[in-house]
């Protein structure tokens, strides 16, 4: 190799989104390999592709976390934040990269515990083998270009941070977005109030953590809980009405068919799990046994058995039991997987079995005993998802009002932070009021957001249940209401009817399972669906409105020649839009305010049967039931063509993605496996691959890392905790604190991001987790410009924007919208010559590429980004 030949090693790591292994590599590849110099010659030679398999292994971590508190402070507590939060150790500002910072300390509870396993142990990368080829000098410049080796790897994260494939992609992510999205509030307030421990605000503030916690433990506990027990109730009791259909013997020879067929499973699943099933054996031989002489008696005698209602009865008990026990079972799987993720379920499960199932078993059991009437199985099964969905009612009530008093902390700490920040102090006290209100306006958002649609998705989804399953049952609509006179009926011959009084309210009369079933959704709240849906409707429109030159930038990106004019509008609007959007906030406040008033109101046809508001509940049924039908037949598309439906969202998709991607990078559980500590694992496992890479006795002179979206924000947190602990050792090396990255002190290393969030959203949402990279307000009385590329150990940033990404824009750059005229290496390079409209300062260099949105930095409209990632290797 010639002397002056240098090595370079890239990392290009993608952002949100869906994208497949390798996509990131192979597209900084292309980029690279499109360029032309002289005479339209290529700048870079073909490039290679080579497959590197890396064993992964954690991010080293002192664990200073857990000195600073105790494992039953984290166990009490929604986590390890909280667990800061609640114990008397100061902290600093997540301001300098230093080990006893917030930020860091927050990153440390994430990756403490995770140790590679299975499937995670090992990392599948790309390396793509090139060259940049060498360039003479041009008339007026001194410099040749030399030659360099460039090795460009991928660093692929997003099977760490997804969810399922097609139709289970979707339900995946609203699930996500419903049972995760509170825990982001929680940690977004437990910063805040670690950061004001020394302050006259420290009380509020910590009573605003306790009060948040504590209406999303509600929403993601109890009430995921118990509506996951009414679809286990709601199973057994479709499938006692499908027996129904068949005759006596049929009905009966079914039940010891799936009787014998359970048995057989749980004796297999206990041999796979155990090796053995000593303890079980007898039982087990003797249930298959009773079950095969059914079988055979049922053959045997099917004359008898037509003749006598009371076989057909105790088949469905049998089946209603067994269906019952499985649903169960599986409802215990569930709750065993979400447990993980938030801690606490499994427990509010067995207590729901412990104290709330059995006497509903025992009122329901009892008050057919009382009353006795056919169809047994499925009227207990009846009564017990009535009384689980006023369980349901209750509940919402209890989050309503730990909702309403985790607002009224929120206004409390905001007002002491106010008061505080108005007290003399030299020096002068920092502007704390705008970031207290960002971080209580970011504390509801997170709260009643899942909370309106995890109401509109469960109303919606049960109607659409109604809708696909009341057929089963047997009843006749067109004369159910004359015979529910008399009650139930089940003859030998003719049609049986199924009527069902309701527990509440005092003195109902029988109704048909239909009328029921529409009447009890009334009755818990699901009238107020059209003006709920609504204000819904209504906050989307204005959140449409204010992104809508963005979105259309997603879907159909301007051209290298589009109106260099409309880069300060499309700048301005989308500014103008995010402050527009708050209103949309608003509107679901204000659902979620008034959701409580229509169950009330629902009540009132009781003791007013005509009034004026029994009627408008009554017009909200046919809504309902279109709904319903609406909901079943979307569910079978979804489940049918969710790939092709994803594909369908256009520029909306990554809205939800940038969601979910921001819910899992601050997740903090499962301890062991969250999505922080795997992405960062593989991710220094890379970096410790590039530290030791030697060819011919010589390793990389130089690493760029090339990120786009989440992934910068990845980079920036995994190299400021890695910076901070380097310096924490004494002598500033990565050699000291870990000798598998010592490689890097000898490179230099440089980051090239676009479409960075870091200030956009990260620091804007959460200003005391990230406030390296203040938002706007905070940065006009801030002159550091914050961050700092030596925070990152960085010797150059470089961040490049559209002035239409809603996602990452501008970090430093005063006038952002102007974009930049001219970029090649023959104009000009970092430490020299800047061409017109890029702004350099002290190692950070920013520019804008022109309108568009925020998937678009690589492909046609994007010329300058592969000219400005030329001059990095030139």
């Amino acid at each position: 190799m010639a002397p002056h030949e240098k090595r370079v090693a890239v990392i290009a790591i993608h952002g949100v989104g869906d994208h497949q292994p390798f996509e990131m590599a192979r597209a900084v590849g292309d980029l690279l390999q499109n360029l032309e110099g002289e005479a339209l010659q290529p700048r870079y030679c073909p490039f290679h592709e080579e497959v590197v398999r890396l064993n992964v292994a954690p991010v080293k971590v002192k664990d200073r976390l857990k000195k600073m508190t105790s494992h039953s402070k984290v166990d009490s507590t929604w986590g390890p934040l909280g667990a800061l939060s609640a114990s008397k150790s100061i902290v600093s500002l997540a301001k300098d990269a230093q080990v006893n910072g917030l930020d860091h300390l927050f990153m440390e509870g994430q990756l403490s515990e995770y140790r590679a396993e299975g499937p995670d142990e090992t990392f599948q990368t790309l390396r793509l083998n090139g060259k940049r080829l060498a360039s003479p000098a041009k008339q007026g410049q001194a410099d040749t270009i030399a030659e360099k080796d460039v090795d460009v790897y991928d660093m692929f994260w997003s099977d760490l941070s997804g969810v399922a494939k097609a139709g289970l992609r979707i339900f995946g992510e609203l699930y996500q977005l419903l049972f995760h999205l509170g825990s982001i509030g929680v940690n977004n307030v437990d910063a805040a109030a670690v950061h004001f421990k020394n302050s006259g605000a420290a009380g509020a503030w910590k009573g605003f953590g306790a009060a948040q916690a504590r209406a999303a433990s509600v929403l993601a506990r109890p009430i995921v809980v118990f509506n996951l027990l009414l679809l286990a109730l709601a199973i057994p009791l479709v499938a006692a009405a499908g027996l129904t259909h068949l005759d006596a013997t049929e009905e009966v020879l079914t039940t010891g068919l799936l009787a014998f067929a359970a048995g057989t499973a749980f004796w297999g699943y206990g041999i796979i799990r155990r090796g053995k099933f000593a303890s079980f054996r007898l039982p087990v031989i003797a249930f298959l046994t009773l079950s095969t002489l059914l079988a055979i008696f049922v053959y045997r005698n099917p004359q008898s058995l037509l003749q006598d209602v009371r076989w057909r009865e105790a088949s469905e008990i049998a089946g209603a039991t067994m269906a019952l026990v499985v649903s169960l079972a599986a409802a215990w799987f569930i709750v065993l997987a979400y447990d993980k993720r938030r801690p606490g379920a499994r427990s509010t499960f067995l207590r729901s079995l412990k104290w709330v199932f059995p006497p509903m078993l025992a009122y329901a059991a009892g008050r057919v005993v009382l009353q006795p009437c056919p169809f047994l199985a499925m009227t207990v099964l009846l009564r017990l998802l009535e009384l689980t969905a006023w369980w349901l009612v209750l509940l919402w009530g209890y989050f309503w009002l730990v909702m309403a008093a985790a607002f009224l902390a929120g206004y409390r700490a905001v007002q002491a932070t106010v008061r505080e920040d108005r007290k003399p102090a030299d020096p002068p006290a920092p502007q704390e009021a705008d970031r207290a209100r960002r971080t209580n306006w970011t504390a509801r958002l997170t709260l009643t957001l899942p909370a309106t649609m995890f109401l509109m998705l469960t109303f919606a989804g049960w109607m659409g249940i109604i809708c696909v399953s009341l057929p089963v049952f047997p009843q006749d609509p067109q004369t159910a209401t004359q015979h529910c006179a008399a009650g139930s009926r089940r003859p030998l011959n003719g049609p049986a009817v199924l009527c069902y009084r309701s527990t509440l309210p005092p003195g109902a009369q029988p109704q048909s399972v239909n009328g029921w079933a529409w009447n009890i959704l009334i009755d818990t709240g699901s009238s107020f669906m059209p003006l709920f849906l609504l204000l819904v409707c209504a906050a989307a429109v204005i959140s449409i409105w204010g992104m809508a030159p963005s979105i259309q930038g997603e879907v159909s990106p301007p051209g290298k020649n589009a109106r260099r004019s409309g880069d300060a509008a499309l700048g301005n609007w989308l500014t103008n839009g995010y402050g527009f959007m708050r209103w949309a906030g608003r509107l679901i406040y204000l659902g979620m305010v008034l959701f409580p008033l229509a169950a009330l109101g629902a009540w009132s046809r009781v003791w007013q049967p005509d009034g004026e508001l029994a009627v408008f509940l009554a017009s909200t049924a046919p809504f309902q039931q279109a709904l319903g039908v609406v909901v079943a037949g979307a569910g079978v598309g979804i489940l049918g063509f969710g790939g092709r439906l994803s594909n369908l969202a256009l520029g909306f998709r990554p809205l939800v993605r940038v969601a979910l991607d921001v819910d899992n990078w601050m997740r903090e559980h499962p301890r062991n496996a969250n999505p922080t500590a795997r992405i960062c694992a593989r991710y220094v496992s890379l970096l410790r691959y590039i530290a030791q890479w030697t060819k011919d006795g010589k390793g990389y002179d130089e690493l760029i890392i090339f990120a786009h979206s989440q992934g910068t924000v990845i980079t920036a947190d995994l190299m400021r905790f890695l910076t901070a602990e380097r310096k924490a050792t004494g002598g500033n090396t990565f050699a000291d604190y870990d000798p598998a990255l010592a490689g890097l002190d000898k490179m230099e290393i440089r980051l090239f991001t676009m479409g960075c969030p870091l200030q956009q959203l990260y620091g804007l949402r959460f200003p005391y987790l990230y406030g390296y990279a203040p938002s706007k307000s905070d940065t006009e009385s801030n002159t550091e410009q914050l961050p700092r590329p030596g925070d990152l150990g960085m010797d150059l940033w470089i961040n490049a924007y559209r002035t239409g990404d809603y996602v990452g824009r501008h970090l430093w750059r005063p006038h952002p919208w102007e974009r930049v005229e001219d970029i090649s290496y023959r104009t000009w390079n970092p430490s020299g010559n800047v061409p017109k409209h890029i702004w350099a300062q002290d190692n950070r260099v920013e520019f804008a590429i022109g309108p568009g949105a925020h998937t678009h930095y690589w492909d046609s409209t994007a010329k300058s980004i592969g000219e400005t990632m030329d001059v990095l290797l030139s």
